[in-house]
């Protein structure tokens, strides 16, 4: 095998080897974007069901929080107006972040969907 014919068959085997190793990267980037996907789904999905527990375990809590959403908050005590006004903040906190996870990729839309769907509206509208 002269000296040319080995650089050849080198240089065919270099470039197998950095298509493979693309191949490898990108299997690994599609990998690590689905598990970001899941872990982003994950977290929202907990923060919901922490702030849907937290809710049902305070009927008096709940009550108040539905009956704004009939009434309105106008009419009702400083104390109920701040529990009304604190549960829609953390909603607006809550849809926000998976907003953002969403637009980087990180939430599907069907989740962002279940999300605007606020359990106490849920509730208010199913009555």
């Amino acid at each position: 095998m002269t000296l040319e014919a080995a650089y050849l068959v080198a240089g065919i085997v270099s470039a197998l080897g950095v298509i493979t190793s693309l191949i490898f990267v990108g299997v690994q980037l599609r990998g690590q974007k689905q598990e970001a996907r899941i872990a982003g789904e994950l977290l929202i999905h907990r923060e919901m069901r922490d702030r849907f527990d937290n809710m049902n375990s305070d009927p008096e809590r709940l009550a108040i929080i539905l009956r704004c959403y009939e009434k309105g908050y106008a009419q009702e005590s400083n104390v109920n107006m701040i529990t009304f006004v604190t549960h829609k903040a953390a909603w607006v906190h809550l849809w926000n972040q998976a907003w953002q996870m969403h637009q980087q990729g990180r939430l599907r839309g069907d989740t962002l969907h279940t999300v605007e769907q606020n359990p106490a509206r849920q509730l208010h509208d199913a009555r």
